[in-house]
């Protein structure tokens, strides 16, 4: 949907104990459909292993991606009635967007999508890196996934929100005008063309409330690996010597 790829390491930030989540090992970056030159030139400059798709199957059968790795997966992310509306109902108002896009929205991303999550964090265990992991903007799907990694490494609450947030000035760029005007013409809310602080803050204050931390929901989907995680994308002191 994006006129510009946007791509980014998810790499580079801090722990509460002070250790750096390595980079080159993962990427976040908007759909590989449509794809410039220098877009592409950029993605083979990584050497990326493996590519993890969040699309909705329709969206992925009529816009496939134009760049691939030697593992391709394809993990579906449910937005629950996000995925069921129809731009005639936009166009004619008929949608409740304060039921749908309530500051919630992710915290139920986080519960409807919890054996996704669970595969994604194995998946970086398991298939081998440089990995690249996108939805179809690469903002609501994608931005939570990070997320949860994020929290699995023990990233604080306030860098994990600056990390979703990173990609406002893209969108703001490379969101193209006309579909803005027309969001914004049908009212529908900011969070379908940028990113918004309270929605990921929901999210946290959704594990916190519910799970205690982040290391009790990843025990409640299923996921048991968070050491070897931990090993895999953070630096030991010994690398941190040396910056």
């Amino acid at each position: 949907m994006l006129n510009r790829l946007y791509l980014c390491d998810v790499g580079g930030i801090f722990t509460r104990d002070g250790r750096r989540v390595r980079t080159n090992l993962l990427y976040r970056s908007s759909g590989l459909n449509p794809l410039r030159k220098s877009d592409r030139a950029r993605l083979e400059s990584l050497r990326l292993r493996h590519i993890v798709d969040l699309r909705e199957p329709k969206v992925v059968r009529r816009q496939p991606d134009l760049f691939s790795t030697d593992t391709m997966t394809h993990l579906p992310v449910q937005l629950g009635a996000f995925e069921s509306i129809k731009y005639r109902d936009v166009l004619m108002r008929r949608v409740n967007w304060d039921e749908l896009a309530h500051p919630r929205l992710y915290a139920d991303m986080l519960e409807n999508n919890g054996d996704q999550i669970c595969q994604f964090l194995n998946l970086l265990l398991d298939v081998s890196a440089p990995a690249l992991v996108h939805c179809a903007v690469g903002k609501d799907r994608t931005g939570v996934f990070v997320s949860v990694l994020h929290l699995a490494l023990g990233v604080p609450r306030d860098e994990v929100v600056k990390a979703y947030m990173v990609i406002k000035p893209h969108l703001n760029q490379h969101f193209p005008p006309s579909i803005r005007w027309l969001l914004k013409k049908t009212q529908v809310p900011e969070l379908a063309y940028t990113v918004l602080p309270e929605y990921i803050e929901g999210m946290l204050d959704h594990v916190d409330e519910k799970y205690g931390d982040a290391e009790n929901y990843l025990r409640a989907i299923g996921f048991g690996r968070a050491r070897e995680l931990r090993e895999k994308f953070l630096e030991n002191q010994k690398d941190l010597e040396g910056i």
